[in-house]
């Protein structure tokens, strides 16, 4: 089992760690700060004993680190790529913000999302959605931005979920993670969050 550092704290960029496990290219570690795709979000980038980090999966409760070069046996030091955990990081919560702001504004609930490199996409359940809909949410998600609120994530066990009104609440984990923006949104989620919605920056629709 790899203990996923991220889950506490989604700032933490250098962590060290003990090799449980080799496979093919790649390696399982006791602990791990790298993020492991999962939920719309990619995975992070980085290096392990200076070996580069290429890919991050989950299989089952051990996270496989792909990497390119050798990664000794032992205890090793990782480092997440800086620029892409905060790009994520921003551009996750960022959608957080926009999904609550399509319920609140024409009660369009997200059905997925998708994290690129330049731009985040997100599904709603909606057969059309109007110019002015559009503004509406993006008005919202961006006042809460410009509000600076705090966000804070929290363990519950899943009988506490039930009772915390989440938009989706996950099936079969012993603890579910949430993810609260005060008095606008809490949502259960695995991803990297800022602490404050302010840094997430300006809001923009590019299309719909």
């Amino acid at each position: 089992m790899t203990d996923r550092l991220y889950l506490n704290d989604s700032y933490l960029l250098d962590f060290t760690a003990r090799v449980l496990d080799r496979r093919k290219g790649a390696v399982v570690l006791d602990r791990t700060a790298f993020y492991a795709t999962s939920g719309g979000q990619p995975h992070d980038t980085g290096t392990l004993a200076g070996a580069r980090v290429t890919g991050v999966e989950a299989d089952g409760d051990a996270i496989v680190h792909t990497v390119e070069g050798e990664v000794p046996d032992g205890e090793v030091k990782g480092a997440v790529d800086s620029a892409r955990r905060r790009d994520h990081r921003e551009q996750h919560h960022g959608q957080h913000l926009l999904s609550r702001a399509f319920i609140e504004t024409c009660g369009a609930e997200t059905v997925s999302f998708h994290l690129g490199p330049e731009r985040c996409t997100i599904d709603l359940a909606l057969r059309d959605l109007a110019a002015g809909e559009a503004a509406r949410a993006e008005d919202l998600a961006n006042l809460v931005v410009r509000e600076n609120r705090p966000v804070e994530v929290s363990l519950h066990s899943p009988a506490e979920a039930k009772t915390l009104g989440l938009r989706k609440l996950p099936e079969g984990l012993d603890r579910v993670r949430v993810v609260t923006v005060r008095d606008f949104d809490r949502c259960a989620c695995g991803g990297t969050h800022p602490s404050r919605t302010g840094d997430v920056g300006q809001i923009r629709l590019l299309g719909w």
